[in-house]
């Protein structure tokens, strides 16, 4: 990340610890530091985007409330200074005396008729909040010393599609035949299908009024697999070949390709198996702790820890099978790249929920600030037999791999740290069935900056209008000789995920 991107992230913190105070949050001078941090790149631009959303929901909160952004005698302001301990922090000193509690009744003041043998909430007043048999106020009321929550989602997942150069082909211009050209794998995003996840949350109240909490999520999905399994017969159709840029030919006329099977080989039986994943994995653990609360609505700060793992690979084999001249009787080739992102840092955000009898509307905003590691594993190997019957003799290389030899080649493993930013963004609309038990509808975005995958690692070249792998003719000829393929540095951009989610929620 440049010295550009950490004074945007320095910004945007700024303005998420403004955030807090509500009654600041609406001012102009306030509202101009969203407009230039917006104005500085796109990421700080789908950052603001996510977090207006919960300044949004906060200040409809406000529109419940008088001027001071009080309701009937709370006074629990997260960001008014002076207050003298942790209890007054949390718990509402100045509430005004109960008249329920003097007649008697300590518990719920509702209408059992109206709101249901189980309301989802106390109701409320316009004179005093209502005041459970704990003694809490507002929107979290609890009739036991704890509480806890838990979730299971199902996701149905889409993310952002992983490039890759042309890598195999049915290419007709370097054997003189009419057979049509077609690109078999790469040349194309890969990666964009539905795929599934799952995501598990757990959390418990460490207060009998909901005022603090712990929890954590765990999202994991559905390996994503892109996949190309095709043989020739002994006629050596259809024809197979790997196209690249080769760095051995005139610049005009650059574009060559290792022929796997051809008729003009014929008799001769060629395969190809390649093969792209993807995996993703994202956990966070958090303190939640009320900010504000006003009847049906409240808002909660969000600060813990979080860990992400993208890990992305792809593997390429060629196997070719003569039955005569010219050539060998067997001749392979594998190239592997394999990448490894592990995030870990510090997470901020804020929680928001408002309930509408059994309906109830939760919105997510947080943002992850930390170190994000990219290892990238370079592997590849070729192997012939001369004349049937004869072992395969190995060599160091494959087509795009090879061995590191002066300032030449890929072959090795890779790694760097770089300070790395993971916004997300949840909203999900819950239906309590009975008491304790939601069904949950909703939708779910996360963005990760500095990501390297495996097709960004390839040697590369652009030519008419496609990125090429980019070789030494020399290279193919003999393994781990030419100047090309290359490695120099590692390629990084910024990655996506988004779903819908359907899932169940337990309280207690």
């Amino acid at each position: 990340m440049d010295r550009q991107a950490l004074l945007n992230v320095l910004l945007f913190l700024r303005i998420l610890l403004l955030s807090v105070d509500l009654d600041f949050s609406l001012t102009p001078d306030f509202m101009l530091d969203w407009i230039i941090a917006m104005t500085q790149n796109k990421t700080i631009l789908t950052m603001a985007a996510v977090f207006l959303m919960g300044q949004v929901f906060a200040a409809s909160a406000l529109h419940a409330a008088d001027g001071s952004g009080r309701r009937a005698g709370f006074a629990g302001h997260v960001s008014t200074p002076g207050f003298a301990s942790f209890d007054s922090f949390i718990q509402d000193d100045d509430a005004p005396p109960d008249p329920a509690e003097a007649s008697g009744f300590g518990g719920y003041l509702g209408d059992t008729d109206a709101d249901g043998p189980w309301p989802s909430m106390p109701r409320m007043n316009d004179s005093y909040p209502a005041k459970s048999s704990g003694g809490c106020y507002g929107f979290g009321n609890s009739t036991g010393p704890s509480r806890m929550w838990a979730s299971v989602d199902y996701m149905m997942l889409w993310s952002k599609g992983r490039e890759l150069p042309p890598l195999a082909s049915t290419d007709p211009t370097q054997v003189g035949t009419g057979f049509p050209g077609t690109i078999l794998f790469g040349g194309e995003s890969i990666g964009n299908d539905l795929r599934s996840a799952g995501r598990f949350s757990l959390g418990f109240w460490l207060d009998p009024c909901e005022h603090v909490g712990v929890g954590g999520r765990f999202l994991l999905s559905e390996t994503d697999q892109t996949s190309l399994n095709i043989a020739s017969n002994n006629d050596g159709l259809p024809l197979l070949a790997r196209p690249f840029f080769d760095t051995g030919l005139p610049p005009q006329d650059p574009l060559n390709a290792v022929i796997i099977s051809s008729p003009m080989l014929a008799p001769s039986s060629g395969a190809i198996q390649d093969r792209a994943t993807n995996d993703l994995i994202n956990l966070d653990a958090y303190m939640r702790v009320l900010l504000y609360e006003f009847d049906n609505r409240r808002l909660d700060l969000l600060v813990g820890y979080q860990y992400s793992e993208i890990r992305d690979s792809l593997h390429l084999r060629s196997d070719r099978f003569a039955g005569g001249p010219p050539g060998p009787n067997r001749f392979t080739m594998v190239d592997t790249f394999d990448t490894r992102n592990t995030f870990h840092g510090s997470v901020v955000g804020l929680q928001g929920e408002y309930q509408m009898g059994r309906l109830s509307l939760s919105m997510l905003s947080k943002l992850g600030v930390g170190n994000m590691n990219r290892r990238v594993q370079i592997n590849g190997n070729s192997s012939v037999a001369s004349f049937p019957g004869d072992p395969l003799v190995p060599a160091a290389g494959g087509m795009l791999t090879k061995p590191v030899d002066g300032n030449h080649g890929n072959i090795g493993t890779y790694r760097d740290d770089t300070l790395s930013i993971i916004p997300e963004v949840e909203v999900k609309l819950l239906y309590e069935v009975s008491r304790g038990l939601e069904f949950s509808l909703g939708y779910s975005f996360v963005y990760w900056t500095d990501i390297a995958l495996a097709g960004d690692q390839i040697d590369t070249t652009n030519f008419n209008g496609y990125v090429w792998p980019q070789v030494d003719r020399n290279h193919i000829l003999g393994p781990g000789t030419g100047n090309s393929p290359n490695f120099t540095g590692i390629n990084d951009l910024g990655f996506w995920a988004q779903g819908m989610t359907f899932g169940v929620t337990f309280k207690r």
